[in-house]
């Protein structure tokens, strides 16, 4: 099964570390993960920007889409702003 992971590099909560490890852990042993590492932002604001992410890339998923590659994982580092209401 597919993983999207998103996470705010400068999230004050938990260190960008911890997740860095559970993810490359969970890749070592064959995952299929996308995982998100955001440059901006803080812990509330990754939840606001990364939940829309989720959903989009999940849709994908459902839809037969396959938005990662097939075997392995995939790290990213990118800039998402949380959404204007």
């Amino acid at each position: 099964m597919p993983v999207f992971a998103y996470k705010a590099i400068h999230d004050e909560n938990t260190n960008i570390r911890t997740t860095d490890e559970h993810i490359k852990r969970i890749c070592g042993v064959g995952a299929n993960v996308l995982y998100e590492r955001n440059t901006v932002g803080s812990h509330d604001e990754e939840y606001a920007s990364g939940g829309p992410r989720a959903l989009e890339w999940l849709g994908q998923v459902l839809e037969g889409q396959q938005p990662l590659p097939k075997d392995g994982c995939k790290v990213v580092d990118v800039t998402w702003t949380v959404p204007s209401s």
